[in-house]
């Protein structure tokens, strides 16, 4: 086994930072929306916010059930996520057969194409705005 030099184990030491930076940031939206859950309406835009998670969950959920048809919402979610993917998973499976069985004009720059397009898509929803 060889010995790590003093740069190789900077490199790493900085690369778990960075990881370690990366998941905060991306632990404390889901945080958030627990601690939003649990505490009463008034003290959600107070300052300083409050990160402990308060006791008020149920109360928030049956608020939630008076003001909004939330079953119907999950159901609606739920038909068109499951539609999206049978609808999804047919036609790409199509596609993949003809790319691996047919020989056709431009089958290879449309190949690319589609990839390129399936990592920019990726990548694109990542950073997704609401606006």
């Amino acid at each position: 086994m060889r010995q790590q030099t003093k740069q190789e184990a900077l490199w790493r030491f900085g690369g778990y930072i960075f990881l370690l930076t990366i998941t905060a940031l991306m632990i404390i939206p889901i945080y958030w929306m627990i601690v939003a859950a649990t505490i009463p309406q008034s003290e959600f835009f107070s300052w300083p916010p409050r990160l402990i998670p308060g006791l008020h969950y149920f109360e928030n959920f049956q608020a939630l059930q008076e003001n909004v048809d939330f079953v119907r919402s999950i159901g609606n979610s739920l038909v068109i996520a499951v539609s999206y993917t049978v609808l999804s998973l047919i036609l790409c499976s199509m596609a993949g057969f003809a790319f691996a069985k047919y020989e056709f004009r431009f089958k290879e720059p449309l190949f690319y194409f589609i990839q390129q397009r399936w990592s920019f898509r990726s990548s694109c929803s990542s950073f997704r705005c609401s606006c």
